[in-house]
């Protein structure tokens, strides 16, 4: 369920991305700068909410559905689209549809 009060418009999708994990290098913690660069670097996330035209040119030009389903957790793309707050006091991205390029199940990770 979307508590976010974000509602994206045509074929943009809302991502909240997975939270970054605190990093420590021997007896050194990373700043939370540092922090705040990851999580934005981050590439997956839970997808929250979708527009009404996000993936229409895929449904008519290959036939087929959307390419993710809500709750889903999708990998999108590094750096893409906005970095949002929302009502519930969560950071959210609000992204283009075909940022996101494929699902990823639990326990995946990547390197930033």
């Amino acid at each position: 369920m979307n508590q976010s009060g974000i509602f994206p418009t045509s074929n943009r999708v809302l991502v909240k991305p997975d939270e970054a994990l605190e990093s420590y290098k021997g007896s050194i913690v990373i700043p939370d700068t540092a922090k705040d660069r990851v999580q934005m670097a981050q590439t997956t996330g839970i997808l929250v909410a979708v527009g009404k035209t996000a993936w229409a040119e895929e449904r008519k030009h290959y036939n087929c559905g959307a390419m993710a389903e809500i709750g889903q957790r999708v990998i999108f793309s590094k750096y893409g689209g906005l970095v949002m707050t929302g009502a519930d006091g969560e950071q959210y991205r609000l992204i283009y549809d075909d940022d996101i390029v494929g699902l990823a199940n639990e326990g995946v990770t990547f390197d930033v």
